[in-house]
């Protein structure tokens, strides 16, 4: 059984072996051609993020504490003045609560509270919540977890 055991050893370190000489191979051969497709995936995907992130007006967004038990700070940051309207949503997509509703906001720093209730005073139970702020041309859509 041992030495079963070393010949099966030897045949896949050799196919192995093998396979690193064949990747060897085509990597030399095609070097310059894999070099220049890597630098245009990286050229396409910096331009691509450059667009996508030339107007936003949301720098960042984030609420603390979460998961959270009665109330949880939602903080963003504009980089530009503002309509900002804030919503937060059940897992089903269905709105829950409307925090802000197109609210003129000036650029920086901003802190809207959510106590866990819905639009009606209910009291929600505990879960997994999305909130989602749009201001001007952006819109995040983060999670937070309610525990009670």
């Amino acid at each position: 059984p041992v030495f079963g055991f070393r010949i099966k050893y030897f045949e896949t370190f050799y196919g192995v072996c093998f396979i690193k000489k064949k990747l060897k191979t085509i990597l030399k051969q095609f070097y310059k051609h894999i070099v220049v497709i890597i630098f245009l995936i990286v050229l396409f995907a910096a331009s691509n993020y450059a667009q996508t992130n030339q107007n936003n007006s949301l720098i960042s967004v984030q609420n603390y504490p979460n998961p959270f038990n009665l109330q949880t700070q939602i903080q963003f940051v504009l980089s530009q003045e503002s309509d900002v309207t804030v919503k937060v949503f059940n897992i089903l997509g269905r709105e829950v609560k409307t925090l802000a509703q197109n609210k003129q906001m000036s650029k920086g720093s901003h802190k809207i509270e959510w106590n866990g209730e819905d639009n009606f005073g209910n009291v929600v139970p505990s879960g997994m919540y999305l909130y989602q702020i749009q201001a001007e041309n952006s819109v995040l859509t983060r999670k937070m977890s309610l525990l009670k």
